[in-house]
């Protein structure tokens, strides 16, 4: 039986139709390679023939938006405004798009029209804290303090990048400090601390104790090397007493005892049972080249572990990387004492022990003897001193001073244990 006419029709038709098709496929693929071709330039002009190629692609917009707006060459405030808008019609879900036209609304000095795109960013992404903290700083900056915090902490609370930002805006906003704290700063150990340290990098010491009496108010468990940033600037400032408290709140919030070799002794860990602290008012170790420092338990002379430092002869050494800080009295007599073994202490400059006031060098800076050679037992180095009328703070350090002589160039090891500093007595008051 021979096709019928429809038959005929749809056999003579379907071909130019899927030919049809292709084409426009082709074609259709084409136009995207050739868009995508031009998304991928760095020619600005070539993103203009990407998006006229795809004017329903919201992206094209948003980024030809940002060209204009922030480009300083080819900046075009008004037009950056309307790719803002096209990108919005095309794609009202999408929070960026919405923050990049609140923010040139605001560039062009909008701020009722910023507000509502803030809003909108908001209403597609409620909890974002990208769009919250820049919702946040407009209104910060339009004098809105209490919907600003709100917008802030949401900002904080969700992504704790934006702590320290929130800290700094807010406080040079002139946002309180106790309003930063009820209202901005989650209230979390590490929060606190960094606000402690952002008031430290202001020099506002003051706001620092404020913040570090927050953490405190928390009883939560601290890591003691978190406040040795703030112990170092009560050290350069010669504040004594907020120093202690801070050390004794410090080492109670770490659960720290100090181990002393005799009661009342203010060195720390003068037995060296424990590693190094290096801060606070602990021994310190500083890095150096020609020499190495360890705690050895042989020889020792009581407890587990004494300080070694060998010298290994390959330089004329200044050599003070070993040493402690420690709150004292003014006016007061101290005794130290350490033991101390040697060998093999090469030139005639060796190892002793210095104290001095760090702040005045000069109303208290008193040395043990010079140690050369060999020192097989262990010996006391003793020395009885009166601090001055300012001193607040001392510096123990176990000292070797670059020799002048030609056979110059430290070699051999120390030895040092049983540390201690204790107040003798009162001394009489300076005459004036």
């Amino acid at each position: 039986m021979p096709p019928s006419l429809a038959e005929q029709v749809k056999a003579r038709v379907l071909p130019v139709v899927l030919l049809v098709v292709a084409g426009f496929l082709i074609i259709e693929a084409g136009r995207l390679s050739l868009a995508d071709f031009y998304d991928q330039s760095s020619d600005p002009a070539d993103w203009e023939r990407a998006a006229a190629l795809e004017p329903g692609d919201a992206a094209h917009w948003q980024r030809l938006g940002r060209y204009r707006q922030w480009d300083f060459q080819n900046a075009d405030l008004r037009r950056a405004i309307g790719y803002y808008e096209r990108a919005t019609r095309l794609n009202p879900r999408s929070p960026y798009s919405w923050l990049d036209l609140a923010s040139a609304y605001e560039m062009a000095g909008d701020s009722a029209r910023a507000r509502q795109a803030f809003e909108k960013a908001k209403s597609a992404y409620p909890i974002s804290a990208e769009v919250a903290w820049n919702y946040g700083n407009f209104l910060l900056r339009s004098g809105s303090l209490p919907e600003a915090l709100v917008e802030i902490r949401q900002a904080t609370t969700a992504d704790r990048k934006f702590e320290p930002l929130a800290v700094s805006v807010c406080w040079r906003a002139g946002v309180s400090f106790d309003r930063i704290f009820d209202q901005v700063v989650p209230s979390r150990v590490a929060s606190y601390l960094d606000t402690v340290d952002f008031f430290l990098g202001e020099g506002d010491v003051d706001s620092a104790l404020r913040a570090w009496a927050r953490v405190q108010a928390l009883n939560q468990p601290v890591e003691l090397a978190r406040s040795f940033p703030l112990l170092e600037q009560l050290v350069r400032l010669d504040r004594a007493s907020e120093a202690r408290l801070v050390w004794q709140q410090a080492l109670a919030v770490a659960g720290r005892k100090a181990v002393l070799v005799a009661p009342g002794s203010l060195i720390w860990d003068g037995g060296f049972e424990e590693s190094f602290l290096n801060g606070g008012f602990g021994w310190h170790e500083l890095d150096v080249t020609g020499a190495s420092i360890a705690l050895d338990s042989s020889p020792r002379r009581s407890g587990a572990r004494a300080l070694r430092v060998s010298f290994d002869r390959s330089a004329n050494l200044d050599f003070q990387h070993v040493r402690q800080h420690v709150i004292v009295e003014p006016r007061t007599r101290y005794h130290f004492q350490a033991y101390v073994r040697c060998e093999g202490i090469s030139t005639d400059s060796g190892l002793r022990f210095r104290i001095f006031d760090r702040r005045r060098p000069a109303a208290l800076n008193v040395e043990t003897e010079n140690l050369t050679g060999t020192l097989a037992a262990w010996t006391a180095q003793e020395l009885d001193f009166v601090t001055g009328p300012d001193t607040h703070f001392l510096t123990v350090v176990l000292q070797r001073r670059p020799s002048r002589k030609l056979d110059n160039k430290l070699s051999g090891t120390i030895w040092v244990d049983d540390v201690l500093l204790v107040p003798v007595e009162f001394a009489s008051p300076a005459k004036p």
